[in-house]
């Protein structure tokens, strides 16, 4: 699983870095379904939303969510991580 993080950092900071400008860390959003999902957002310092129709249950994201939250305690910005248990509460937040 390490190397799994490290290559979706990789493949997450390429992606943020192809944006047009203003584009940022600071405006991004990774939508996932997973604890890896939730764990590469908050290395990159970008904020998530775990959607709990996918790959884990509610509690095991929600368990991700916080040791995530861990992980970038001390940045002076910290990523966050939401919880969506529909598609219309998902446009919500994104929008």
């Amino acid at each position: 699983e390490g190397l799994m993080k490290q290559l979706n950092m990789w493949i997450l900071a390429a992606a943020l870095a192809g944006l047009p400008a203003p584009a940022s860390a600071a405006r991004a959003v990774l939508v996932g379904d997973s604890p890896t999902d939730l764990h590469t957002a908050a290395a990159a310092g970008i904020a998530a939303v775990a959607v709990t129709w996918g790959y884990r249950s509610a509690a095991a994201l929600a368990a991700a969510a916080l040791s995530a939250a861990a992980l970038v305690a001390a940045s002076p910005a910290p990523a966050r991580t939401r919880l969506a248990s529909s598609v219309p509460e998902l446009r919500a937040m994104l929008l």
